[in-house]
């Protein structure tokens, strides 16, 4: 009889040892599977962070740029009844440049978008769809306070030399 019990002993040894290994090796697996689907969240994240920090730089350089032509336009309005020529040109060709770099800022940064949207969740999609409206807005505001400036410029510079168009 004693023999039975120190032979069922190992047994039921082996079983609970073997229940243990099975359910650390369960646990490997479980933390196994954890770091990878936090590494895969920390890329998206990563991915997310570079699409993003591209367009605050363009909308910053938008902004500046837009805050540039303001200024030069108010140079060509001071400087538009005098006698200096010189810091006229300067305004007016700052101005243009300024409105060259704002075009290309546009479009890169709906080249931006357009490149995010094909690789995003609908959900990402639906804000880069809408943050797509907002950059077509901001190009037709530009180009409309360009054309503006543009006739107004010519404007002045007809009342001042009948004949002469402006050049941009």
């Amino acid at each position: 009889m004693e023999k039975k019990l120190l032979d069922s002993n190992p047994k039921t040894g082996f079983k609970i040892g073997g229940a243990v290994g099975i359910i650390i090796l369960l646990l490997g697996v479980a933390i196994v599977f954890g770091i990878f689907q936090m590494s895969k969240v920390s890329q998206e994240i990563i991915e997310i962070s570079e699409e993003y920090t591209p367009l605050h730089g363009i909308v910053g350089t938008i902004s500046k740029q837009q805050l540039n032509q303001a200024v030069n336009f108010e140079k060509i309005l001071r400087h538009q009844g005098t006698l200096n020529t010189a810091e006229l040109d300067q305004a007016k060709e700052e101005f243009w440049l300024s409105g060259g770099i704002i075009d290309a800022e546009i479009t890169r940064a709906s080249n931006l978008v357009k490149a995010g949207y094909g690789i995003a969740d609908s959900n990402l999609q639906f804000d880069l769809q809408i943050i797509q409206e907002k950059i077509s807005d901001i190009a037709i505001l530009h180009n409309d306070y360009e054309n503006l400036v543009r006739d107004a410029i010519a404007s002045m510079d007809s009342s001042r030399n009948p004949g002469i168009l402006l050049s941009s």
